[in-house]
């Protein structure tokens, strides 16, 4: 007697025992994955083991975020491996030995991650056991939710399709999604304090304090970020959202829309003039703190006098009231916006404080070679005048493609220097634990190459 292997109706069905034979001929989901350095993750469980040149190491979790099950590697070309794990995302890299949980934010896929793939964008679209979406490799902010011809969770596997593409596996089989579809995001209309922004400059006064609000559309519905001129982290523009913090001077907020595959619209940019208090303006000001200097002079001086005068009393009444004055100017320094730089040091910036978990770690621009090597990056190269690196690396992650590809560009044209294949800023991480701070895998955020 034969046994029929026809398919029922709906879901493809089998014999139990042809089922078993399948699982038992197919692969495991995660098994090894090769490192640039040569060596080789591999998967044991909760732990992750690196092998190289014979000799095996366990990566060690940090205190308080276990991995538990691995169930995923993805290789990153820029020589990270993301590891998708029972209790979350975690990145692993050949300079250390250490396995770190990345800290997804807002709009990124809840729940105990099944599948990951990186695409040629460096998103990572990431499958949970309730959720679909991507984030965003340099800071991790996502989109989730409903995606057309994905069904609803339970999800149990996420992989690239051969034609393009991902594949969103399910109990019933898989479903296929190719990303970018359709118009690309757009914001349409900004709103300042409740009001339509017709294209001018607001004016304000320090302490600026605007509520912005933005309309747009985009596939899969518009989602908002923000960000202030000088700064490179796309925030979240949520209703009701109140910019604060500017500095007094020409400012500007740049709002862009996102949609489900993490495409970004052309930057509106709302250029803001923020207008110190009449009595933080220079004349008001200087003439005011030389009045008050004088008085602190003159009672020091007095009560010198009382106590017997004399030029010694004399003298340190004046250093005295010098002293006090310079205190005073410390506080007036980390309290307003004018004296937070040289010569004066705000009390600010003795008084800030570092939670458990939290990332630190310098932000640098680095160049690629045509072997993959890297070395830091010359920024002169870009022809700019500019007080830190900063000036060079918030345009770089900021802009798109395009503009990216202009700096190397531009970098490359650099007379008499060799030429680069590529761009990235890295920063080199380390995590502040209970013990102490460890060294954690860098993190790409942002890179460019030359087309191949």
């Amino acid at each position: 007697m034969s046994l029929p292997l026809v398919p029922a109706r709906g879901p493809v069905a089998m014999a139990p025992w042809l089922l078993l034979l399948a699982a038992l001929a197919l692969p495991a989901q995660v098994q090894s994955v090769k490192e640039r350095t040569g060596g080789r993750l591999e998967a044991r469980g909760d732990r992750v083991v690196r092998v190289l040149r014979g000799t095996e190491v366990a990566l060690r979790a940090l205190p308080g975020r276990p991995t538990g099950e691995i169930r995923q590697f993805e290789p990153d070309p820029t020589g990270a491996t993301f590891v998708a794990a029972e209790h979350g995302l975690f990145i692993v890299h050949p300079s250390v030995d250490t396995i770190d949980r990345l800290d997804l934010s807002d709009g990124a896929p809840e729940g105990s991650p099944v599948g990951v793939v990186l695409d040629r964008q460096r998103r990572l679209w990431i499958a949970t056991e309730e959720a679909f979406g991507v984030v965003h490799t340099g800071f991790f902010y996502g989109r989730s939710g409903a995606y057309p011809g994905i069904p609803d969770p339970p999800y149990t596997g996420l992989r690239s399709h051969p034609e393009g593409g991902l594949e969103v596996l399910t109990a019933d089989g898989a479903f296929r999604y190719v990303p970018d579809q359709g118009p690309a995001p757009q914001v349409a209309a900004i709103t300042l304090d409740g009001a339509p922004w017709k294209g001018d400059t607001l004016h304000r006064t320090w302490p600026l304090a605007v509520e912005v609000a933005a309309e747009g559309s985009g596939a899969g519905g518009a989602s908002f970020r923000w960000v202030a001129d000088g700064h490179h982290n796309w925030r979240p523009l949520t209703d009701g959202l109140m910019v604060e913090g500017l500095n007094p001077g020409d400012r500007s907020v740049w709002v862009v829309a996102v949609d489900r595959d993490l495409r970004r619209s052309e930057p509106t940019v709302v250029p803001i003039r923020c207008a110190y208090l009449t009595w933080l303006r220079p004349v008001p000001l200087l003439g005011g703190t030389g009045l008050f200097a004088a008085l602190v002079l003159a009672a020091f001086l007095r009560g010198a006098r009382r106590s017997g005068g004399g030029r010694a009393r004399y003298v340190r009444a004046a250093v005295s009231a010098g002293i006090l004055m310079w205190l005073i100017i410390q506080l007036a320094a980390g309290l307003f916006p004018h004296a937070r730089g040289w010569p004066f040091c705000g009390f600010s910036m003795y008084t800030g404080k570092s939670l458990e978990n939290a990332v630190s770690g310098p932000v640098i621009m680095t160049a690629v070679r045509s072997d993959g090597a890297t070395r830091p990056a010359a920024l002169d190269r870009f022809r700019l005048v500019f007080d830190t690196s900063w000036q060079v690396i918030r345009p770089f992650l900021n802009g798109d493609e395009g503009q990216r590809r202009t700096m190397l560009g531009t970098y490359n044209g650099s007379p008499g220097c060799s030429k680069v294949s590529g761009l990235q800023v890295v920063q080199l991480r380390k995590r502040l634990t209970r013990n102490g701070k460890v060294a954690v895998a860098p993190l790409v955020m942002g890179k460019v190459e030359l087309p191949r």
